[in-house]
This record gives C-alpha cells, sequence and structure tokens, in this order.
C-alpha cells in the first residue's frame, strides 16, 4: 500500500505496508453511487525501511500495527474515499478516524476504530441520530475537549511583573 511520494503511481521504495483488501456487498449509499458491491482496503501492518520484508516479518508486522479486523457478524457504516494510488483497481480506504462505526445494534451504534479516543467522541448512539447528524452537522453539540482553552491552561504563567525601583 505505501506508494512513492514523488509518484504515487508507483510503491515506496523502502517502506511496506500490509494492506488487507475486502469485498463488501452495500445495502445503502448516503453519498455518491457505486455498484453494489466495493472492495475496501485497510492497513494491518507496517513495515519501516530497515526491516526486512520476508513473509514471515510481514506476519509478525500484522500482530504489531493496530488495527480493527472487518468481522462477517456485523453491519457497518463507513466513510471512505477512493485509493488515488490505484485508480483503476476503484479500491476505497477509511478516510479518517473513525471511518467505520458497527451498526449491527442501530439502537446501539459505536465506532470501530484503533483511535483511543474515538468512543468519547463518537459515544453510543443510535443509528437515526448518527444519521441525523451526518444530515444536519450544525444540530451537533460540541464535545468539551480534555485540552483546556489557552487562558485557562497551567502552562501559561502571566508575565513577571516589570522590576520596580527600591525606593530611597
Amino acid at each position: 500500500m505505501a506508494r512513492d511520494v514523488k509518484d504515487p503511481t508507483l510503491p515506496a521504495k523502502a517502506e511496506y505496508v500490509v494492506g488487507q483488501v475486502y469485498q463488501l456487498k452495500i445495502k445503502k449509499f448516503i453519498k455518491g453511487n457505486e455498484t453494489e458491491t466495493i472492495y475496501i482496503v485497510q492497513a494491518e501492518g507496517f513495515l519501516g525501511p530497515t526491516e526486512s520484508k520476508s513473509e514471515a516479518d510481514i506476519l509478525k508486522s500484522k500482530s504489531r500495527y493496530d488495527f480493527v479486523p472487518l468481522s462477517l457478524e456485523k453491519e457497518y457504516l463507513m466513510f471512505l474515499q477512493l485509493m488515488l494510488s490505484y485508480p483503476e483497481e476503484k479500491l476505497y480506504v477509511g478516510n479518517a478516524q473513525p471511518w467505520r462505526f458497527d451498526i449491527t445494534d442501530v439502537s446501539k451504534v459505536v465506532p470501530e476504530s484503533p483511535w483511543m479516543f474515538a468512543i468519547k467522541y463518537f459515544p453510543p448512539q443510535s443509528l437515526d441520530t448518527l444519521l441525523d447528524h451526518i444530515a444536519h452537522p450544525e444540530k451537533i453539540v460540541a464535545i468539551p475537549s480534555f485540552y483546556p482553552p489557552p487562558q485557562q491552561s497551567p502552562l501559561v504563567q502571566p508575565a513577571y511583573p516589570a522590576p520596580q525601583k527600591p525606593k530611597p
């Protein structure tokens, strides 16, 4: 999956990203219109420039890489984009974390993501609520960030007072 930065039609020279291709049957498109079957690619391993690219190393890389495998037992809502480095293949990839939501239980839709804060920013909600937020983003109430605003940060200190001249 890793591509040459100067020419994305060519493979990267040093890095190796293990990608798994999944064939998906689509029930409904929220946006866009494709065939009822699409192919998505999920990164499931990485080998850096100094690592060997043997079959054993590729399998080992999958055990170290943080990803959530797709399940045949679940239904998903996915946010995908065309993988530009393989335009002739019409492969899709997730466009941001979390790009996939488990909608098997429509009363409790949850993100599936290796991003540890996904569940905080996308708490369990009904599918209808999530689809309403997609259709009307102006209705979304912002979730407070765990980062304090700059004026409240303990790291931002007021300037020291100007030195005072001693009184005679």
